[in-house]
Protein backbone atom coordinates (compact mmCIF):
# COMPACT_ATOMS: atom_id res chain seq x y z
CA UNK A 1 0.00 0.00 0.00
CA UNK A 2 2.82 2.38 0.90
CA UNK A 3 4.70 1.65 -2.32
CA UNK A 4 1.59 2.10 -4.45
CA UNK A 5 0.82 5.39 -2.70
CA UNK A 6 4.36 6.53 -3.39
CA UNK A 7 3.90 5.52 -7.02
CA UNK A 8 0.85 7.74 -7.32
CA UNK A 9 2.77 10.63 -5.74
CA UNK A 10 5.64 9.98 -8.13
CA UNK A 11 3.32 10.13 -11.11
CA UNK A 12 1.90 13.42 -9.88
CA UNK A 13 5.46 14.67 -9.46
CA UNK A 14 6.03 13.80 -13.13
CA UNK A 15 2.96 15.81 -14.08
CA UNK A 16 4.14 18.73 -11.96
CA UNK A 17 7.62 18.64 -13.52
CA UNK A 18 6.13 18.71 -16.99
CA UNK A 19 3.90 21.61 -15.98
CA UNK A 20 6.90 23.52 -14.63
CA UNK A 21 8.84 22.82 -17.82
CA UNK A 22 5.96 24.09 -19.95
CA UNK A 23 5.69 27.24 -17.86
CA UNK A 24 9.43 27.75 -18.19
CA UNK A 25 9.08 27.44 -21.96
CA UNK A 26 6.35 30.07 -21.95
CA UNK A 27 8.42 32.44 -19.81
CA UNK A 28 11.49 31.82 -21.95
CA UNK A 29 9.53 32.51 -25.12
CA UNK A 30 8.23 35.72 -23.59
CA UNK A 31 11.72 36.86 -22.57
CA UNK A 32 13.09 35.98 -26.00
CA UNK A 33 10.31 37.89 -27.70
CA UNK A 34 11.08 40.95 -25.57
CA UNK A 35 14.76 40.86 -26.54
CA UNK A 36 13.98 40.39 -30.21
CA UNK A 37 11.59 43.32 -30.09
CA UNK A 38 14.36 45.49 -28.69
CA UNK A 39 16.65 44.40 -31.53
CA UNK A 40 13.97 45.19 -34.08
CA UNK A 41 13.46 48.64 -32.56
CA UNK A 42 17.19 49.29 -32.68
CA UNK A 43 17.36 48.26 -36.33
CA UNK A 44 14.45 50.48 -37.18
CA UNK A 45 16.26 53.43 -35.60
CA UNK A 46 19.34 52.74 -37.77
CA UNK A 47 21.59 53.04 -34.74
CA UNK A 48 24.42 50.74 -35.85
CA UNK A 49 26.24 50.73 -32.52
CA UNK A 50 23.03 50.31 -30.64
CA UNK A 51 22.03 47.41 -32.90
CA UNK A 52 25.30 45.65 -32.13
CA UNK A 53 24.86 46.15 -28.41
CA UNK A 54 21.26 45.01 -28.45
CA UNK A 55 22.07 41.90 -30.49
CA UNK A 56 24.87 40.92 -28.13
CA UNK A 57 22.67 41.51 -25.10
CA UNK A 58 19.83 39.51 -26.66
CA UNK A 59 22.13 36.60 -27.43
CA UNK A 60 23.56 36.69 -23.90
CA UNK A 61 20.08 36.76 -22.37
CA UNK A 62 18.84 33.90 -24.53
CA UNK A 63 21.90 31.80 -23.70
CA UNK A 64 21.42 32.47 -20.00
CA UNK A 65 17.75 31.51 -20.19
CA UNK A 66 18.53 28.30 -22.05
CA UNK A 67 21.38 27.34 -19.72
CA UNK A 68 19.31 28.03 -16.62
CA UNK A 69 16.37 26.02 -17.93
CA UNK A 70 18.63 23.14 -18.94
CA UNK A 71 20.32 23.01 -15.54
CA UNK A 72 17.03 23.20 -13.67
CA UNK A 73 15.41 20.50 -15.77
CA UNK A 74 18.45 18.22 -15.56
CA UNK A 75 18.53 18.48 -11.77
CA UNK A 76 14.78 18.00 -11.52
CA UNK A 77 14.60 14.97 -13.78
CA UNK A 78 17.71 13.41 -12.23
CA UNK A 79 16.08 13.61 -8.82
CA UNK A 80 12.87 12.17 -10.24
CA UNK A 81 14.73 9.31 -11.97
CA UNK A 82 16.47 8.40 -8.71
CA UNK A 83 13.15 8.32 -6.90
CA UNK A 84 11.61 6.15 -9.61
CA UNK A 85 14.53 3.69 -9.43
CA UNK A 86 14.03 3.32 -5.68
CA UNK A 87 10.31 2.91 -6.19
CA UNK A 88 10.79 0.22 -8.85
CA UNK A 89 12.93 -1.77 -6.42
CA UNK A 90 10.35 -1.40 -3.65
CA UNK A 91 7.50 -2.43 -5.94
CA UNK A 92 9.43 -5.51 -7.08
CA UNK A 93 9.87 -6.52 -3.45
CA UNK A 94 6.16 -5.97 -2.84
CA UNK A 95 5.29 -8.00 -5.94
CA UNK A 96 7.46 -10.92 -4.83
CA UNK A 97 6.06 -10.83 -1.31
CA UNK A 98 2.50 -10.80 -2.65
CA UNK A 99 3.25 -13.94 -4.70
CA UNK A 100 5.17 -15.84 -2.00
CA UNK A 101 3.88 -18.21 0.66
CA UNK A 102 5.37 -16.91 3.90
CA UNK A 103 5.70 -20.28 5.62
CA UNK A 104 7.40 -22.28 2.85
CA UNK A 105 8.96 -19.62 0.65
CA UNK A 106 7.27 -21.18 -2.38
CA UNK A 107 4.91 -19.38 -4.69
CA UNK A 108 1.32 -18.92 -3.55
CA UNK A 109 -1.95 -19.41 -5.43
CA UNK A 110 -1.68 -15.99 -7.06
CA UNK A 111 1.73 -16.84 -8.49
CA UNK A 112 0.50 -20.21 -9.70
CA UNK A 113 -2.49 -18.72 -11.51
CA UNK A 114 -0.27 -16.26 -13.36
CA UNK A 115 2.39 -18.88 -14.13
CA UNK A 116 0.04 -21.54 -15.49
CA UNK A 117 -1.76 -19.09 -17.76
CA UNK A 118 1.53 -17.93 -19.24
CA UNK A 119 2.79 -21.50 -19.54
CA UNK A 120 -0.31 -22.54 -21.48
CA UNK A 121 0.12 -19.61 -23.86
CA UNK A 122 3.74 -20.55 -24.49
CA UNK A 123 2.77 -24.20 -24.96
CA UNK A 124 0.19 -23.21 -27.56
CA UNK A 125 2.92 -21.45 -29.52
CA UNK A 126 5.89 -23.77 -29.05
CA UNK A 127 4.13 -27.15 -28.56
CA UNK A 128 6.82 -28.08 -26.05
CA UNK A 129 5.84 -30.52 -23.26
CA UNK A 130 4.16 -29.08 -20.18
CA UNK A 131 3.34 -31.15 -17.10
CA UNK A 132 1.48 -30.51 -13.87
CA UNK A 133 1.62 -32.20 -10.47
CA UNK A 134 -0.99 -31.63 -7.77
CA UNK A 135 0.15 -32.88 -4.35
CA UNK A 136 -1.63 -33.41 -1.06
CA UNK A 137 0.07 -34.29 2.22
CA UNK A 138 -1.20 -37.24 4.24
CA UNK A 139 -1.01 -37.20 8.02
CA UNK A 140 -0.64 -33.45 8.55
CA UNK A 141 -3.86 -33.21 10.56
CA UNK A 142 -2.64 -35.95 12.89
CA UNK A 143 0.59 -34.04 13.49
CA UNK A 144 -1.29 -30.79 14.14
CA UNK A 145 -3.62 -32.57 16.58
CA UNK A 146 -0.93 -34.49 18.46
CA UNK A 147 2.08 -32.15 18.35
CA UNK A 148 0.52 -28.77 17.64
CA UNK A 149 0.43 -26.45 14.67
CA UNK A 150 4.08 -25.32 15.03
CA UNK A 151 5.08 -28.92 14.37
CA UNK A 152 2.75 -28.99 11.39
CA UNK A 153 4.33 -25.81 10.08
CA UNK A 154 7.75 -27.43 10.42
CA UNK A 155 6.56 -30.39 8.35
CA UNK A 156 5.27 -28.07 5.63
CA UNK A 157 8.61 -26.27 5.51
CA UNK A 158 10.50 -29.58 5.33
CA UNK A 159 8.22 -30.77 2.54
CA UNK A 160 8.89 -27.55 0.61
CA UNK A 161 12.61 -28.26 0.93
CA UNK A 162 12.02 -31.73 -0.50
CA UNK A 163 10.18 -30.21 -3.45
CA UNK A 164 13.14 -27.96 -4.21
CA UNK A 165 15.46 -30.98 -4.15
CA UNK A 166 13.32 -32.97 -6.61
CA UNK A 167 12.32 -30.26 -9.07
CA UNK A 168 15.57 -28.61 -10.06
CA UNK A 169 14.86 -26.75 -13.32
CA UNK A 170 14.89 -22.97 -13.10
CA UNK A 171 11.61 -22.85 -15.05
CA UNK A 172 9.77 -25.13 -12.59
CA UNK A 173 7.09 -23.30 -10.61
CA UNK A 174 6.57 -24.72 -7.11
CA UNK A 175 3.60 -23.33 -5.21
CA UNK A 176 1.59 -23.92 -2.08
CA UNK A 177 -2.04 -23.23 -2.94
CA UNK A 178 -3.75 -24.41 0.23
CA UNK A 179 -3.15 -25.73 3.72
CA UNK A 180 -1.48 -29.00 2.69
CA UNK A 181 -1.95 -28.76 -1.08
CA UNK A 182 0.98 -28.04 -3.38
CA UNK A 183 1.46 -27.75 -7.12
CA UNK A 184 4.45 -28.15 -9.42
CA UNK A 185 4.20 -26.69 -12.92
CA UNK A 186 6.94 -28.13 -15.12
CA UNK A 187 7.58 -26.53 -18.54
CA UNK A 188 9.54 -28.75 -20.91
CA UNK A 189 8.66 -31.89 -18.94
CA UNK A 190 7.03 -34.93 -20.54
CA UNK A 191 4.58 -37.24 -18.81
CA UNK A 192 7.28 -39.90 -18.47
CA UNK A 193 9.65 -37.51 -16.71
CA UNK A 194 6.82 -36.19 -14.54
CA UNK A 195 6.14 -39.77 -13.45
CA UNK A 196 9.75 -40.31 -12.39
CA UNK A 197 9.80 -37.03 -10.48
CA UNK A 198 6.48 -37.77 -8.77
CA UNK A 199 7.66 -41.21 -7.63
CA UNK A 200 10.96 -39.75 -6.41
CA UNK A 201 9.06 -37.20 -4.35
CA UNK A 202 6.82 -39.89 -2.84
CA UNK A 203 9.92 -41.88 -1.84
CA UNK A 204 11.69 -38.84 -0.37
CA UNK A 205 8.70 -37.85 1.73
CA UNK A 206 8.23 -41.42 2.97
CA UNK A 207 11.86 -41.35 4.12
CA UNK A 208 11.44 -38.15 6.12
CA UNK A 209 12.23 -38.70 9.78
CA UNK A 210 9.24 -38.32 12.14
CA UNK A 211 9.26 -35.24 14.36
CA UNK A 212 8.86 -37.05 17.69
CA UNK A 213 11.23 -39.99 17.41
CA UNK A 214 10.72 -43.28 15.68
CA UNK A 215 7.21 -43.67 17.11
CA UNK A 216 6.08 -40.18 16.10
CA UNK A 217 3.49 -39.51 13.42
CA UNK A 218 4.73 -39.64 9.84
CA UNK A 219 3.49 -38.03 6.68
CA UNK A 220 3.14 -39.16 3.11
CA UNK A 221 2.21 -37.43 -0.11
CA UNK A 222 -0.26 -38.33 -2.82
CA UNK A 223 0.33 -36.95 -6.30
CA UNK A 224 -1.79 -36.58 -9.38
CA UNK A 225 0.22 -35.74 -12.48
CA UNK A 226 -0.46 -35.15 -16.16
CA UNK A 227 0.83 -33.60 -19.35
CA UNK A 228 -1.36 -31.02 -21.03
CA UNK A 229 -3.01 -32.15 -24.24
CA UNK A 230 -2.96 -30.11 -27.42
CA UNK A 231 -5.81 -27.61 -27.33
CA UNK A 232 -6.79 -28.50 -23.77
CA UNK A 233 -8.10 -25.67 -21.63
CA UNK A 234 -6.96 -24.83 -18.12
CA UNK A 235 -10.14 -25.97 -16.37
CA UNK A 236 -10.14 -29.35 -18.13
CA UNK A 237 -6.45 -29.93 -17.44
CA UNK A 238 -6.76 -29.04 -13.77
CA UNK A 239 -9.85 -31.21 -13.31
CA UNK A 240 -8.17 -34.17 -14.98
CA UNK A 241 -5.07 -33.85 -12.80
CA UNK A 242 -7.13 -33.32 -9.66
CA UNK A 243 -9.10 -36.49 -10.41
CA UNK A 244 -5.82 -38.41 -10.58
CA UNK A 245 -4.88 -37.03 -7.16
CA UNK A 246 -8.13 -38.19 -5.62
CA UNK A 247 -7.68 -41.62 -7.16
CA UNK A 248 -4.21 -41.79 -5.59
CA UNK A 249 -5.63 -40.80 -2.21
CA UNK A 250 -8.38 -43.38 -2.51
CA UNK A 251 -5.75 -46.10 -2.99
CA UNK A 252 -3.82 -45.18 0.13
CA UNK A 253 -1.02 -42.98 1.45
CA UNK A 254 2.09 -42.28 -0.59
CA UNK A 255 1.05 -42.80 -4.20
CA UNK A 256 1.35 -41.07 -7.55
CA UNK A 257 -1.24 -41.49 -10.29
CA UNK A 258 -1.22 -40.29 -13.87
CA UNK A 259 -4.20 -38.58 -15.44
Amino acid sequence: ESALTDLRECLWACVNRVHVAVQADIEADSATATQMKRVQQAIQGLETGAVKDEVLQAISTIEHISRTRRDQQTASFTQLAERINVLVTELEVVRRESETDVLTGLGNRKRFEVAIERALHLHAISRTPLSLLIMDLDGLKQINDSLGHPAGDMVLARFATNLSKVFLNDTDELCRIGGDEFIALLPGTTLELAERLANRLVENVAAMAPLAGSDGPRIGVCVGYSEVRTGEGLASWMARTDAALYEAKARGRGRAMAA
